[in-house]
């Protein structure tokens, strides 16, 4: 629900993973749709070719994260530097709700709102 009310929005949303995921960070994926033009035109333009997996890696190349992913991504994209006043806010699902684990540009009381 949060996902679908928020996206697209300065806000990451990390689910567990598998162990064997590439995305993986410490048994989590990070899942972003970003706001950004380069998104705005590549998420439509991709929908016929089957799921779109936006994943926040944290590399800071795009070369860093296709050699993190290797053939699990089709595509890797860095769009360039953050802007340090829109840090995206994460929040941390799993079976037991969901927490905030790093503050952002999108409140906790706002974060609390879009997920009832």
């Amino acid at each position: 629900r949060l996902m679908s009310r928020a996206w697209p929005a300065p806000l990451v949303v990390e689910v567990p993973a598998a162990p064997d995921t590439p995305a993986a960070r410490g048994g989590f994926v990070r899942l972003r749709f970003p706001e950004h033009p380069l998104f705005d035109a590549l998420v439509p333009a991709a929908r016929d070719l089957g799921p779109v997996l936006v994943s926040d890696l944290g590399a800071a190349t795009a070369e860093e994260a296709a050699a993190r992913l290797g053939r699990a991504a089709g595509l890797v994209v860095n769009a360039g530097p953050r802007d340090a006043a829109a840090r995206p806010t994460v929040v941390r699902a799993t079976d037991a709700g969901y927490e905030v684990t790093e503050p952002g540009a999108v409140p906790k009381d706002e974060v609390d709102r879009l997920a009832a």
